[in-house]
């Protein structure tokens, strides 16, 4: 074949010559030559316009190669007009990561003319697959987008046996190996950098769902495995070109979004996020014990890598709790500034105090097991104060769960183990009551 020239084998398939395949072969040449004209009578014969070459191009691959812009606009829209598949065309070109044949394509992109997704596969699946950062950012701006693969519903045509199970499953695969590429959660980000969730964010989400669908879609657990593990190595390169503490700040604390699902919100958001969806190595990276360590001695320096100073700490307060608190209710109240109130709002502080205190209510539980009393099942000092201590400790439970909501307060075993410390001990305080009601009730024995 020379130039331009078009013979009958380029268009048969396994031997055998199409249907009309003389004239597609004359709509081929002239549409290489530009001849406007001869191409609009071809295409009033009901041709198939999306046949190929040998070279595998279609009718709008060869048209989109013409220098004549205003004859290569005139060709396309007459072919598209005439039933020409735009996305049939587009994947081929992103299959060559042909980016100039794209951008031309893209000029005449109409989603209200474009086929059906069922038919031919979404042009950017391929791009993200093959990590095409120009062509990605193209497909994005001119609005295609990959739907979310738990609830796409792909129709069945004819040949499509009902309720198969391989045609979703290696479209939800391919789907999430599209979603998975760094380089499309990138460009995605890129496109809307102010609205939408980062990029460590997408990952970490995608991260935790690849590895539910795994568990489901068994026979391709290992890809599904790979794409997770992917996911995961991508959230750490990220935070890898951070290189102040400022820009580690800006990664951790996701302040403009809130997730309604994982409920995830606050400071440190993003590391919170990568404990609840499993992303270990994110949490484990220095970087992120780095700013975990500089939020939990906030404003208790003193107390870092210091055992001693700590165990102290938690003598102190089983030792003097009420003064403890009388202290910190004073300062907190009168005086939120002085340096005093702010070391009392150190995690760390909080926490050991939150220990020493704790062994004081064992303490004072364990004393009034063992006091002997006046008369049966009545109730000292002691015993109030351990009633004060347990509705303390079931308010806190509440707020926890409230602050937390319910995925996230299950997802916790240490939840339950205080979820069932508390409820053994406000059982044991009913029970109590009752049974003091009861003796109440009851006549005084008869004296002789």
């Amino acid at each position: 074949m020379e130039g331009s020239d078009i013979n009958m084998e380029e268009l048969m398939v396994d031997g055998v010559c199409p249907p009309n395949y003389t004239l597609q072969l004359q709509l081929f040449e002239a549409t290489r030559k530009g001849d406007l004209s001869k191409v609009r009578s071809l295409c009033q014969l009901n041709l198939d316009l999306d046949c190929v070459d040998s070279s595998g191009k279609t009718l709008l691959q060869v048209a989109g190669n013409l220098e004549n812009v205003s004859v290569r606009k005139e060709i396309m829209e007459l072919l598209l007009s005439s039933g020409a598949d735009l996305k049939f065309a587009l994947l081929n070109e992103v299959r060559d990561s042909n980016a100039q044949m794209v951008e031309v394509l893209l000029q005449f992109h109409n989603p209200a003319l474009g086929s059906s997704l069922t038919r031919y596969v979404n042009p950017l699946i391929p791009a993200a697959c093959l990590q095409n950062f120009e062509i990605i950012t193209m497909l994005l701006e001119n609005g295609f987008s990959i739907s979310d693969p738990k609830i796409a519903q792909w129709s069945s045509d004819s040949n499509t046996v009902c309720n198969e199970k391989f045609e979703p499953a290696v479209y939800r695969s391919i789907e999430y190996r599209a979603l998975a590429s760094p380089i499309f959660i990138a460009a995605s980000f890129l496109r809307d950098v102010y609205n939408g969730p980062g990029p460590i964010y997408r990952a970490c989400v995608l991260h935790k769902e690849l590895r539910e669908i795994a568990e489901h879609e068994y026979e391709l657990k290992n890809e599904y495995f790979q794409l997770s593990d992917a996911s995961k190595e991508f959230s750490v390169d990220l935070l890898k070109e951070c290189h102040t503490m400022e820009e580690i700040r800006c990664v951790m604390e996701m302040q403009d979004i809130h997730d309604s699902v994982l409920h995830v919100n606050g400071s440190l958001s993003m590391l919170k996020l990568a404990i609840i969806t499993g992303n270990d190595k994110f949490v484990s990276h220095p970087f992120s014990q780095l700013m975990l360590n500089s939020e939990v001695y906030r404003n208790a320096s003193l107390l870092e890598k210091s055992a001693w100073k700590q165990a102290a700490l938690i003598l102190l307060a089983a030792l003097s709790y009420p003064l403890l608190f009388l202290v910190w209710l004073i300062f907190d109240s009168c005086f939120p500034s002085h340096n005093l109130a702010r070391i009392f709002r150190s995690p760390c502080v909080k926490f050991l105090i939150h220990c020493g205190s704790y062994q004081t209510f064992l303490f004072l539980l364990a004393f009034s097991a063992f006091v002997s009393k006046s008369e049966f099942l009545a109730y000292g000092i002691t015993d109030w104060i351990v009633v004060a201590y347990v509705i303390g400790h079931l308010i806190d439970v509440i707020r926890d769960a409230y602050r937390q909501r319910k995925v996230h307060f299950f997802s916790f075993y240490w939840n339950f183990v205080a979820l069932a410390l508390v409820t053994l001990l406000v059982l044991h305080h009913v029970i109590w009551w009752v049974g003091l009601s009861i003796l109440k009730e009851q006549p005084p024995p008869m004296t002789w």
